[in-house]
Order: structure tokens, then C-alpha cells, then sequence
């Protein structure tokens, strides 16, 4: 009698026992359900017609402009840098490029020659006429610029002789027959050289460079 009851006690207990573990399982895969089941979102707010609500085009303009502040400013200076140089790259008046050239000496040739040989400078005599075209052309590209002033102020003597008037036997003497033509004569009047037709400014100042004076060595002397 006391086996039967032992039995029966035994069984009872696995019977809860199988029935507790089977509501564990079941709760935990509930629970593991509702956390992979994702959560419901509010659904959206839609405007009639894609309208913009109030206020919003005025937020988002504010926030590009505070976003991208150097944007802004990098346009504007683009712009200054465009306006700059387009009024450095402007061409002179022909009243502008008479005043340019006013260095070109002014005298006539025999006192052109003393004041040469007084003051030890090369001279450059451009030999012209009134309808060369490129005569002109080479006065505004290269003569009436800063760079080419700076040099002759410098280094040169400058003088512009008419091959048709009054002065034209000397053009005869040195036998010009092409316009523009450019003579370089050292101080005492010996020709050193000439360029003939029209240059590009580039290649017409290392021409001139070729006939500037030359500077002496005077790394051994008391003054160095």
C-alpha cells in the first residue's frame, strides 16, 4: 500500500513538473516575439497637395546659409577677382597711349645724340609712319605698358622718328624699308642692333634685355 501511494506521490509531482516547465517555454517564446516584432510608427502627417508647412522653406534656407557659409562668400570674391581683372586687361585711349608715351624724347636727332653720349645710355629710335597699322598696334600692346616704361625709364633713351617727313634721310642712311623698325645705338651712335615688324611684348622685352648695360663683377673689389 505505502509503494501504490509512493507511486501515485512520484507521479503527481512529474505531472506539475512537466506542466510548470511547458508554461516557462510558452512565456519565453512570447516574450521573444513581442521583442522581434517591430514597434508601430505614428503614420505621417501628409499635407494636401505636398503643401510645405509654415515656416519650414523659411528654416531651410536659413540652415543652408549656416551650413555653407564660405560658399557665399567664395562667389562674391570669384566675382570681385573677375571684375579686377577685366579692368587691368581694358585697352587705353589713343589720348591714354599718347600720355604713356610721353618718356620717348622729344628733342630732334643731333640733340638726341649729345644728350645720349652725355648721359652714357642706349638709345632705341623707332622708325614709323602715320598709316602703320602695327606701328600703332606696338605703341598700346607694348610701349604704352607699365612693365616696358619701367625699363626705359631705366636703362634707355627712347625716340620716335617719322620715315616720311622731316627726318626720312636718316631712315634712308640707315636704309628702313619695313615699318615698324627698331635701331639700338650705343652712346656714341654705333649701331648695336634692330628689330624689324611687329613682336609680341614678351618677346620684344627679351630683345630689349639683350641690349641693356651690362653690371660689373665687383665681387673682389673694397665695396663688397
Amino acid at each position: 500500500m505505502k509503494k501504490t501511494l509512493l507511486c501515485l506521490l512520484c507521479l503527481l509531482l512529474f505531472l506539475s513538473y512537466q506542466q510548470s516547465n511547458a508554461q516557462n517555454k510558452k512565456a519565453k517564446r512570447k516574450h521573444k516575439t513581442e521583442q522581434q516584432t517591430p514597434a508601430q510608427t505614428p503614420p505621417e502627417t501628409v499635407l494636401p497637395n505636398e503643401q510645405t508647412p509654415p515656416g519650414a522653406a523659411q528654416a531651410a534656407d536659413t540652415a543652408a546659409l549656416t551650413e555653407k557659409p564660405d560658399m557665399a562668400v567664395n562667389t562674391n570674391a570669384v566675382i570681385t577677382e573677375t571684375n579686377t581683372e577685366n579692368t587691368a586687361t581694358a585697352p587705353f585711349t589713343d589720348e591714354e597711349v599718347q600720355q604713356r608715351l610721353a618718356y620717348f624724347y622729344n628733342g630732334n636727332w643731333k640733340s638726341l645724340k649729345s644728350k645720349a653720349e652725355e648721359e652714357k645710355k642706349v638709345f632705341m629710335v623707332d622708325f614709323y609712319t602715320d598709316w602703320c597699322r602695327v606701328c600703332k598696334q606696338m605703341d598700346r600692346e607694348i610701349f604704352a605698358q607699365d612693365q616696358t616704361i619701367q625699363i626705359f625709364n631705366r636703362y634707355f633713351l627712347a625716340y620716335k622718328l617719322n620715315a616720311e617727313k622731316s627726318e626720312k634721310n636718316i631712315a634712308e642712311t640707315y636704309n628702313i624699308t619695313a615699318y615698324p623698325t627698331f635701331i639700338f645705338f650705343d652712346h656714341k651712335g654705333n649701331e648695336l642692333g634692330r628689330i624689324t615688324g611687329y613682336l609680341e611684348k614678351e618677346s620684344f622685352l627679351q630683345q630689349l634685355n639683350q641690349y641693356k648695360p651690362k653690371t660689373p663683377n665687383t665681387r673682389y673689389t673694397k665695396f663688397r
